[in-house]
């Protein structure tokens, strides 16, 4: 394992997460604004982010060469499910039991997710191949 390179996959992957994050919290911040509703919002930015991430990490962080992209969507797309259930998780014990603002609550929690999210795309979604 290369640390230095991991560190800059590291760097780079948030980079894109701040790029993203600031997307999809636009995304969250319009849902929870036009629904009152954090769990569909948390719904609408996951679907969003998946997406952006998928082709800025696999591009430029992860430099993926995989022939299947499709199959490797797949995999990113299961790589969100842990931290999607986290969030909806935290939301509920944040926003529900400890009354935060929704906002707030929801800026902390992508705090907490985004080192759950680079390890699963690195090692599970754009996996070198070393042989």
């Amino acid at each position: 394992m290369d640390i230095r390179k991991s560190f800059i996959q590291f760097i780079k992957f948030n980079i894109i997460g701040i790029a993203n994050t600031l997307l999809t919290y636009l995304v969250y911040s319009l849902i929870v604004y036009l629904s009152d509703n954090q769990y569909l919002a948390v719904t609408g930015d996951y679907s969003v982010g998946i997406v952006f991430s998928y082709f800025l990490n696999s591009r430029i962080t992860f430099k993926s060469n995989q022939k299947n992209t499709f199959l490797t969507f797949i995999k990113m797309a299961i790589s969100y499910i842990p931290g999607y259930l986290l969030n909806l998780l935290l939301s509920f014990v944040f926003i529900e039991k400890w009354q935060l603002n929704k906002y707030f609550a929801q800026i902390v929690i992508l705090g907490l997710i985004s080192l759950i999210s680079f390890v699963l795309q690195k090692y599970f979604v754009f996996k070198e191949k070393t042989d």
